[in-house]
């Protein structure tokens, strides 16, 4: 029978690469069997158990038969309430037969039917040039002028704007890529995602540390309400 030694060199060569590459497998093998091991220690079968019964999310409240919109029989209706002014009045004429396509109408107008609405102003961005006048002060010694409260100093974006800007970010919970698709689309204002911070910046520093001094006076209460189950379990 002919030993290994007198196989070619080659094969002999590839036999011992062979078994190089079971060794390092084993010692994979075992080195993943430890961590495994030590990971069902920390994670025993009964973690994501509350008193012995696992989470789970319930079901909606569905229910084949659904409901008819609209007031019950007997209770009073609710109608969106009538603007008290109004701002424009449109005359809608006709001349052709909306059904048929027949422009063979009355000569006279037999009744008019009113319908009003409420409809969101188109809106443009409004450029505003200040022309602020500054006047020597005999008793300072120097050039002053007015304070004007509409626009933070340095700021190129009105006041309006920025606290509107705050309010998508920190009320409605926009990011900062949505919120310069939000200007343009609605107002014609066109922002960079960089203006947002810079304006969510200079409106913190201009509350000054209002929102520190709440941030304190939450830790110092006596009794915190916090919510934190917003899933259904």
């Amino acid at each position: 029978m002919v030993g290994m030694q007198d196989w070619p060199l080659e094969a002999r060569q590839y036999i011992q690469l062979l078994e190089e590459k079971i060794d390092a497998l084993t010692e994979e093998l075992g080195k993943a069997k430890a961590e495994f091991t030590e990971y069902k220690k920390r994670h025993p079968p009964n973690t994501g158990l509350k008193h012995g019964k696992p989470y789970f999310f319930k079901a909606s409240n569905t229910s084949e038969k659904r409901k008819k919109p609209g007031a019950k029989k007997g209770h009073k209706a609710h109608f969106r309430p009538m603007p008290e002014n109004i701002d424009e009045v449109w005359h809608i004429p006709v001349h052709v037969c909306p059904d048929c396509g027949s422009s063979d109408l009355s000569e006279n107008v037999q009744d008019i039917r009113e319908r009003v609405y409420e409809e969101i102003p188109i809106c443009d961005p409004v450029a505003v040039s200040l022309l602020i006048e500054r006047r020597y002060c005999r008793h300072c010694k120097k050039l002053v002028e007015a304070q004007v409260d509409w626009v933070l100093p340095g700021a190129r974006i009105g006041l309006r704007t920025m606290l509107v800007v705050v309010w998508f970010k920190i009320h409605l919970r926009m990011t900062e890529e949505a919120i310069p698709q939000v200007l343009i689309h609605l107002f014609g204002l066109k922002i960079s995602e960089g203006e947002v911070i810079c304006i969510l910046d200079q409106v913190a520093r201009a509350f000054g540390p209002y929102y520190q001094d709440l941030i304190d006076d939450i830790r110092e209460a006596s009794a915190r309400n916090i919510d934190e189950t917003g899933w259904r379990i």
